[in-house]
């Protein structure tokens, strides 16, 4: 009979999965789509979240093999780190856009938004 795996750290998956919605995020950045309200059925391209979906199932299925062929329990996160920050560098290594992706913040559009709403409820108090 086949040995029975026990997987706990759902974390260990979860964790690479927010790092795929940042980069969706990322590819929305580089659309120029805005933030808020955002239309999820908006069409536009995503690299950066196609390669790493890619490398993210790779390293899944990299994860099972391993496991299966020892007979030993893995970390996921030992072959889903490397390969999806992995496949996001190379992405932007081939489109030429290292710089953009190590200053992707989404922080400093919020600040931004705040200032802007602040500015028009100042202007609304002074009229």
């Amino acid at each position: 009979s086949l040995p029975r795996y026990t997987y706990k750290k759902k974390s260990d998956i979860v964790i690479p999965g927010f790092f795929l919605a940042l980069l969706l995020r990322f590819d929305a950045h580089n659309a120029n789509l805005p933030y808020f309200p955002t239309d999820c059925h908006a069409s536009f391209p995503k690299p950066y979240f196609h390669s790493a979906l890619v490398a993210y199932v790779a390293g899944l299925a990299t994860t099972l093999f391993v496991m299966i062929q020892f007979n030993a329990a893995q970390p996921a996160l030992l072959y889903l780190v490397p390969a999806c920050l992995g496949s996001s560098l190379l992405c932007a290594a081939v489109r030429g856009e290292l710089k953009e992706l190590f200053a992707y913040s989404e922080e400093e559009e919020e600040e931004e938004e705040i200032q802007a709403d602040t500015k028009k409820d100042a202007a609304a108090k002074k009229a």
